[in-house]
């Protein structure tokens, strides 16, 4: 089951077009990584899906329903959100955030594990937090009520390297109580702790979505040859060249490795090393 459906959003400012025919699908029970840097249209995605700006052509559905500006509030009542640019009310505490979530979304009790592992200063008003402390204030609303579907916009901008992780555990934990959630980062180490599938966003497209294993698996291959003697470097202009020297090369491959065994059949070899490509590379190589 899709608890989230993006259908081909187009959205365009004046002249400037920030999305062109934008699509995927979240399910049920599933973390899905939204992927592309700065300026690539992912932000503006997620407003559209949270209703802040209206799409000017395609439509969204959450929980089966299209989102317009006049959403049954019930849909709000499932759905909680969460940005690096989250803003509160600077006279608020933590606490009175907490107590207003809970009263709003009609719960009985808190989510004690959420608040422990982020551990934010609960009776300190928010204006005299620190960053970090706000981001986790802001996750903390997010979390606690267990809601059907969290949307997350670079959320772990601002946190500590131990806080990141404990907020990645409770993402996951979340996921396997039967939350679904989509989470917008630029940052690809993040996405591949968490996701199980990503989709990657190219100057306002959608360009790819990969189950985040599957991705992992391309055959794109980063190798290192030291050789006791001068190559011909024509024999691998076949290959990406990323470096070299008289007695060295470095190369990326994204055909059959045989390929290349087979070349240097001929040389005398001092060294070699054949390693998969990070998600990095392969993202990098989706964006070209």
């Amino acid at each position: 089951m899709n608890i989230l459906d993006v259908n081909n959003i187009s959205k365009s400012f004046g002249s400037s077009i920030a999305l062109n025919n934008v699509s995927f699908s979240l399910k049920e029970s599933e973390i899905l990584g939204v992927l592309g840097p700065n300026g690539s249209g992912k932000t503006t995605t997620i407003n559209c899906i949270m209703d802040f700006i209206t799409p000017n052509s395609g439509f969204i559905k959450i929980f089966d329903k299209i989102i317009t500006s006049h959403s049954d509030i019930n849909i709000k009542k499932d759905l909680s959100y969460a940005s690096s640019e989250s803003i509160l009310n600077e006279e608020w505490t933590a606490l009175e955030y907490i107590n207003f979530i809970y009263k709003f979304k009609n719960k009985s009790n808190y989510d004690k594990d959420i608040i422990e592992a982020l551990d934010v200063p609960m009776t300190s008003k928010i204006k005299k937090l620190s960053y970090g402390n706000k981001q986790k204030v802001a996750l903390i609303i997010a979390l606690i009520c267990s809601p059907k579907l969290i949307i997350l916009d670079e959320p772990s901008r601002g946190l500590d390297p131990v806080v990141t992780q404990k907020f990645h555990e409770i993402l996951i934990n979340l996921k396997n109580k039967g939350t679904s959630i989509l989470l917008s980062s630029h940052d690809l180490s993040e996405v591949n702790k968490v996701a199980d599938r990503v989709v990657i966003i190219k100057d306002g497209s959608s360009i790819k979505i990969e189950n985040i294993r599957d991705l992992e698996d391309k055959t794109i291959y980063s190798v290192s040859i030291d050789f006791n003697d001068k190559y011909n470097i024509k024999d691998f202009e076949k290959f990406i060249i990323t470096s070299s020297n008289d007695k060295q090369i470095n190369l990326k491959i994204k055909s059959d490795i045989n390929s290349l065994i087979k070349i240097l059949l001929k040389y005398d070899i001092s060294n070699i090393s054949i390693d998969h490509a990070t998600l990095e590379d392969i993202f990098l190589e989706y964006y070209k």
